[in-house]
């Protein structure tokens, strides 16, 4: 498996030289790509890319807004949590709807900036700051998700970074271009 990133973040330089210690990859196989964002890389299969997207917040801790497992003809897409904060501020908008909408358009940007669609998603996963909010949740969801209903688990939890009200995670299996 080659782990392909442009090393811009000292957090995937850390993970890439752990993996690298505790054998996870040989030194061959971790490709360091200092390449400009618009190079076209080649990927092989089993190759994992590190995706993001101007159209997505900058994450607000040591993660990357997702990856990308390149297989034989198709990929698979793994999102990090989107909460409802504003890609253009990095402000979390007010109120729950505004968060529910917000952090479902952050999804759909980074699955669709990155060669996907929100009928590719075949799992998400939604947390809630409270269980009462699920309707609410739930008919906000149903706009984004119209034809295509992914497998989905929904959990209420105590407390959501930056105390948002709602936070979404999916992966995604997108065909290759």
């Amino acid at each position: 498996t080659r782990l392909y990133t442009n090393m811009k973040s000292t957090f995937t330089t850390v993970v890439v030289l752990s993996l690298l210690a505790i054998g996870a990859f040989s030194e061959s196989n971790v490709v360091s790509s200092l390449l400009k964002d618009d190079a076209k890389v080649e990927y092989q299969p089993g190759d994992i890319e590190i995706i993001t997207s101007d159209n997505v917040p900058k994450p607000i801790g040591s993660y990357s807004a997702g990856t990308k497992l390149h297989l034989n003809g198709f990929s698979i897409i793994y999102t990090s949590g989107q909460i409802g904060m504003d890609p253009k501020t990095g402000i979390l908008v007010d109120g729950l709807e505004a968060q529910v909408t917000q952090a479902l358009q952050n999804l759909k940007s980074l699955i669709v900036d990155n060669g996907g669609n929100l009928s590719h998603v075949t799992r998400t996963n939604l947390f809630l700051s409270d269980m009462t909010n699920f309707s609410v949740v739930d008919g906000i969801y149903s706009k984004f998700f119209t034809d295509h209903y992914p497998a989905r688990a929904a959990v209420a939890v105590k407390d959501l970074p930056k105390f948002c009200f709602f936070e979404i995670m999916a992966e995604a299996v997108v065909p290759d271009s």
